[in-house]
């Protein structure tokens, strides 16, 4: 009893662990979950944080070409306000012949202040600026002239910038001395207006200096909805975009006028000790503009409108990239968890069943020893008897030797039925020994055996097959087992109440090629609670230990291992429907072999 409640009391305070442990998982996997999307959220920020600073990085060092052009402009204007035309000419051609992007200029134009003035283009092959009959882009300039020349530059600057044109001053200072730096600028005279080309800037500088930075991320500039440079791969070329950043490539003249009226005395610093063009295409592009302060200061930058950059994540986008690391993370994190829970239930199963496998067990030996006592008993009796000469009728002398063969023939049962236990436990299909086997006589045969047992316990075997089946290809030794075991437990449990009853086996074969092996009973039946556990080893039902039925629980195993060393597959119906169905209480069992027929009745008759 105490064994017992031990047994239960550990049970149940597993069960509890587990229930437990359900708890925990599934509060620690919404907490995973939870910090997993936030994580990956972060992620995701922080991936696109990167990705604006890299590019900004890029764009930024693109846009210093354009930086360097205008410095380089603002340097010139000076030699066009004292008219100094070879210098000018000689500035421009240099920069087209040193320049990494000398399709950068697209032209270069001198704009009036007032009504009726002229507007020149540069000709590189004259060497000078000439009447130029202005263009379209030109037009809403020209309604500008009645306005101051402040106000000229910061409205015109507005409408050409984002045509790619940029304005710079055209003054002369006046003609007090030359080292007196304070001196006013005189008004401004003209503008130089100088276009720069944004097909090269945006299809040629800004992809260069991008892909060094960018790595394997891919890009696209689009203008007006156009694209103009695309490093996606064509079969991507439908992807929706990961970012966009708006480029602004045109600087705020305006700011930078302002802020070059401001340092007048540096600029005019720089104009005068580079006088030399290729002094100052030197100092420029070596030195560099940082070092000057000037255009770095006067970073203010104008967005051109239609023109951004496409930002594109490696492989596929950037949120189902997300997705998927956080669906992998989820997977991994979530799925330790239930690795972890499933290994304790799994471990608690395996003990569940060495548990029961242990009771039965014990059962087992306990209805063995019990089985083994009790023909031990009457043999040392009976012998003793005999030994001592008590018995000296020779009547009851063959009675008593007739009683000691019989137990001793019990024995024998219980162990072979031991041994047939362990061998089959250690079968292999792949041994199987194949034989002609004549079905109809083999079952006789076993009829024949069980008769006597049949007959002590006040029932009958019946045997039907309804083939002309005689002889098949499969493995004698293995069917005898199989229908010798099912038929004694038919005899040893199917006995209905009123003491008299069949055992009937059925044989049948049905194409392509099957063996049908059905063994009935009229008995008490199995209970349903007990139909999962009956082929079990060391499993005897709850009425057989009751009523001390003999036996060891071993035989359904012993079958059913045999079975399937067979390729076949064995069920049980209790309550079942007979042949003309008709419910009977007891039980059913059908097997199913594949076989092969050899030879049958009707072939023999035929050749007869």
């Amino acid at each position: 009893m105490d064994t017992s409640n031990r047994r239960k009391t550990k049970w149940v305070f597993l069960q509890i662990i587990g229930g437990v442990l359900i708890i925990g998982v599934t509060m620690l996997g919404t907490y995973q979950y939870r910090w997993i999307s936030e994580a990956t959220i972060a992620e995701e920020q922080r991936i696109r944080r990167d990705i604006s600073l890299t590019f900004s990085r890029g764009l930024d060092h693109a846009f210093d070409e354009v930086r360097a052009f205008i410095f380089f402009a603002y340097l010139t204007s000076d030699d066009i306000a004292t008219g100094d035309w070879p210098s000018v000419h000689d500035s421009i051609r240099l920069w087209v012949e040193q320049s990494e992007y000398p399709n950068l200029l697209k032209g270069a134009y001198i704009l009036p202040v007032k009504p009726g003035g002229d507007y020149l283009a540069y000709d590189a092959t004259q060497r000078l600026f000439l009447p130029y009959d202005r263009s379209e882009d030109f037009l809403q300039y020209a309604k500008l002239l009645d306005e101051k020349p402040t106000d000229i530059y910061r409205k015109a600057t507005a409408r050409l910038s984002p045509n790619g044109y940029f304005l710079v001053p055209v003054s002369r200072k006046n003609q007090g001395s030359e080292v007196d730096r304070q001196g006013e600028w005189e008004e401004t005279s003209a503008f130089l207006a100088v276009n720069i080309d944004l097909g090269v800037l945006f299809s040629e500088i800004v992809p260069s200096y991008l892909t060094q930075y960018v790595g394997n991320y891919s890009f696209r500039v689009v203008r007006n909805e156009r694209v103009l440079y695309s490093s996606l791969a064509k079969a991507n070329a439908n992807r929706d975009a990961d970012g966009f950043i708006p480029l602004a490539g045109i600087v705020d003249f305006e700011a930078m006028n302002q802020f070059f009226n401001q340092r007048r005395e540096t600029v005019d610093t720089f104009a005068g000790a580079l006088r030399n063009p290729l002094s100052r295409f030197w100092f420029i592009k070596t030195v560099g503009i940082p070092s000057t302060g000037i255009i770095a200061e006067s970073h203010h930058e104008r967005p051109i409108p239609g023109t951004r950059l496409e930002v594109f994540y490696p492989d596929r986008s950037l949120k189902s990239a997300m997705q998927m690391r956080k669906a992998i993370n989820l997977v991994l994190s979530i799925g330790t968890l239930v690795i972890f829970l499933g290994g304790y239930f799994a471990l608690y199963r395996v003990l569940r069943r060495t548990d029961r496998l242990r009771v039965r067990e014990r059962d087992f030996v306990t209805s063995m020893s019990h089985e083994l006592r009790t023909p031990l008993s009457v043999i040392s009796a009976t012998s003793d008897n005999l030994v001592r000469g008590i018995v000296e009728d020779k009547d009851r002398v063959k009675r008593y030797g007739r009683l000691i063969g019989e137990q001793s023939q019990r024995l024998g049962k219980m162990v072979e039925s031991i041994l047939l236990y362990s061998g089959v436990e250690l079968m292999d299909s792949s041994k199987l020994r194949l034989r002609e086997v004549d079905i109809r006589n083999l079952v006789d045969d076993i009829v024949k055996t069980l008769a006597p047992a049949a007959e002590e316990s006040g029932m009958s075997i019946r045997f039907i097959i309804d083939t002309q089946i005689n002889e098949i290809l499969s493995d004698g030794d293995a069917l005898t087992i199989v229908i010798e075991n099912l038929l004694m437990n038919a005899l040893r449990h199917g006995q209905p109440r009123n003491g008299a009853g069949e055992v009937r086996i059925e044989i049948r074969i049905r194409p392509p090629r099957t063996l049908f092996i059905i063994v009935e009973d009229d008995g008490h039946g199995i209970p349903q609670s007990e139909l999962k556990t009956v082929f079990a080893p060391f499993t005897r039902g709850e009425r057989s230990k009751s009523d001390q039925r003999p036996g060891s629980g071993l035989g359904l195993h012993i079958v059913e291992k045999v079975v399937n060393h067979l390729d076949g597959s064995i069920s049980v119906e209790s309550p079942y429907r007979a042949m003309a169905g008709i419910p009977n209480q007891g039980a059913r069992f059908l097997v199913k072999l594949p076989v092969r027929i050899v030879r049958s009745h009707e072939s023999e008759n035929t050749d007869s």
